[in-house]
């Protein structure tokens, strides 16, 4: 009576193991089939809308894709445009920083009476 138990148990972790092995090989192929659901989840509704007004299948799905396409490109435009003016100030970021570690290390001074000589050897920089 205990074999056919264990067996059943066997059968269902090797089942585990080998759908977890065959979902991590898959892994490239499965991702974008993935967001590309997601995606066609998402437009589905002004697909069919875009359709009820008596737009063609075909026009209101490159319409979608026209808007996706936008949408990628604004939000990569502000990417790089946030990614440039944190390059411009990096400077002043430099500065901030250096002012913040000297005021942390003027409180520990004067709070704790730790003087710099210890604060590096607590947290050398």
């Amino acid at each position: 009576m205990q074999k056919p138990l264990l067996s059943r148990t066997v059968q269902i972790l090797l089942l585990l193991v080998l759908s977890g092995t065959i979902l991590y090989v898959a892994k490239p192929v499965l991702e974008p089939l993935a967001i590309a659901a997601v995606l066609a989840l998402v437009f589905m509704p002004l697909c069919s809308w875009l359709e009820k007004k008596g737009i063609r299948t075909w026009l209101a799905a490159l319409f979608c894709g026209f808007i996706l396409a936008v949408l990628m490109a604004g939000i990569g435009s502000l990417l790089a445009w946030h990614i440039k003016n944190i390059g411009n100030d990096l400077s002043e970021i430099r500065e901030n920083l250096a002012r913040m570690t000297d005021g942390w290390g003027h409180f520990l001074h004067d709070s704790l009476g730790i003087g710099p000589r210890k604060q590096k050897g607590i947290a050398p920089i």
